[in-house]
């Protein structure tokens, strides 16, 4: 028995010896998956991501002296300066590619006040794009590629996931184009990983951010609009902003919008209207300390009614002044901003579960959810339209000139394009394109979304045929 004793003793070292390679094999066999998960999620993500120029030009008075004392004074002497002086700014931003027709999801303060918006590719295709429609409460938007050719290879599209199943510590994947790196080098959008840190929600002023996904995978100024991706490839949020401790650069906090959220609304942004957001019609006030004690509160929580809109959606419920609202649809308020942000993001029209607190008693209350009176600068879409070289606008609505006429004004034409090759000219009014009639901006954007490479157009000065470049 000693001697078998003596056998294993002696065997053991061996068997730990023997074992130690089978763990590091099987460690890195564990890394290497994980490495290849990420690779997928770059190959099958990345092709659809774009960077986006989205460019400001301006045109002011030339100057013949930096300071204005003296350049009033040879302006006396010499004239205002001939020649005024072009400025350009390049703004840089992230997109992704959501359908084939070529609409791109991003960021609305991506886009704002861009003259122009230019999209490139993965694969080095660059494309000029129109706003369909931006949102600047939610910040996001879509545009759309406007000069796609019939013979170009198909679009990449991003899969959107599900933002609702994001939990923290789950693994998260960044792409886009940060600080703009894409630009006049390799096309190949950036790729980070991190993981989920946190979900947290903001209400500012303008801007309504409920639920957004935090994470530490990097995000830098250039990424905004761009896919936040689970590890199996799905787009679960928009990278939208971080907080950097004023260094402008990536400090491991970055937020990204809930896909859901943006799904919510995307075809109310893809069809060009105003996004509506719920409304109960109440004036606010915070709770302290002492109203907390008043209503028999461990702490300051909910939202105390100062006051209510006439004839809103609050009013009609029959919620009063002096009720204080603890609860919407089951989710208790913590205060002011919350409950703002949970009854933006109701259906309007759809009916609420208002728990309020009077005179110290629980009421529930159901109220139908209006719509936030109209903000319409939070809103916008693009005033003007690109087509085979041709710019359009709306009619001019004061010009008696046009007091009759229905159709899309030809602000410019781009040399040597389709549209200056068959003879349109700027002043020329489009009233039907192919089989189609014109009467507004979104009419010209249905006609030309699909058309065939010869087509006719109609127009005040008579027929053109427009023929796309091959």
């Amino acid at each position: 028995m000693k001697k078998l004793h003596l056998l294993v003793l002696e065997f053991l070292p061996s068997l730990a010896l023997f074992s130690a390679p089978l763990r590091a094999d099987a460690d890195l066999q564990a890394a290497q998956s994980l490495q290849n998960a990420f690779v997928r999620v770059a190959e099958k993500v990345g092709p659809a991501v774009v960077s986006i120029a989205a460019v400001q030009d301006r045109v002011v008075d030339a100057m013949y002296h930096p300071d204005p004392f003296i350049d009033q004074l040879l302006r006396q002497l010499w004239g205002i300066p001939p020649q005024p002086l072009h400025f350009q700014r390049r703004g840089l931003g992230s997109g992704m590619i959501i359908n084939k027709e070529g609409d791109i999801l991003t960021n609305a303060h991506v886009i704002k006040d861009a003259d122009r918006i230019e999209v490139t590719l993965a694969d080095g295709r660059v494309y000029s794009c129109e706003v369909r429609g931006a949102d600047l409460r939610s910040d996001l938007a879509v545009i759309r590629i406007i000069d796609r050719k019939p013979t170009d290879p198909e679009l990449p599209c991003v899969v959107l996931g599900d933002s609702d199943t994001v939990r923290p510590g789950q693994w998260s994947v960044a792409i886009g184009n940060p600080f703009g790196i894409t630009e006049g080098s390799d096309d190949q959008p950036t790729v980070t990983v991190g993981v989920i840190s946190a979900i947290r929600s903001f209400q500012t002023p303008i801007r309504d951010f409920h639920k957004m996904i935090q994470t530490d995978a990097a995000i830098n100024p250039g990424n905004s609009g761009g896919p936040l991706c689970n590890i199996n490839g799905e787009v679960i949020g928009v990278n939208t902003f971080i907080v950097s401790a004023g260094v402008g650069q990536s400090a491991g906090v970055g937020f990204a919008i809930p896909i859901n959220r943006a799904r919510a609304i995307l075809a109310d942004l893809q069809a060009g209207r105003e996004i509506r957001y719920g409304w109960l019609g109440v004036e606010m006030q915070e709770v302290s300390s002492d109203l907390a004690e008043f209503f028999g509160l461990e702490e300051p929580s909910g939202v105390l009614v100062k006051n209510v809109i006439p004839d809103g959606p609050a009013a009609t419920a029959g919620i009063q002044p002096g009720d204080l609202i603890i609860a919407v649809n089951g989710e208790p308020v913590r205060n002011g901003p919350h409950l703002v942000s949970i009854v933006t993001h109701l259906q309007v029209g759809s009916t609420a579960n208002v728990t309020v607190n009077r005179d110290g008693k629980k009421l529930t209350l159901s109220v139908t959810v209006g719509a936030r009176p109209s903000e319409g600068a939070m809103y916008f879409k693009s005033s003007v339209s690109s087509w085979r070289g041709a710019q359009v606008v709306e009619l001019p609505k004061n010009d008696q000139k046009y007091k009759d006429v229905q159709g899309v004004l030809v602000e410019k034409v781009t040399p040597n394009s389709p549209a200056a090759r068959a003879g349109l000219e700027p002043g020329d009014v489009i009233q039907g394109i192919g089989k189609y009639t014109i009467r507004s901006l979104d009419d010209f954007r249905a006609a030309t979304r699909q058309l065939p490479a010869r087509v006719l157009v109609r127009t005040l000065r008579g027929f053109v045929v427009i023929q796309n470049e091959e």
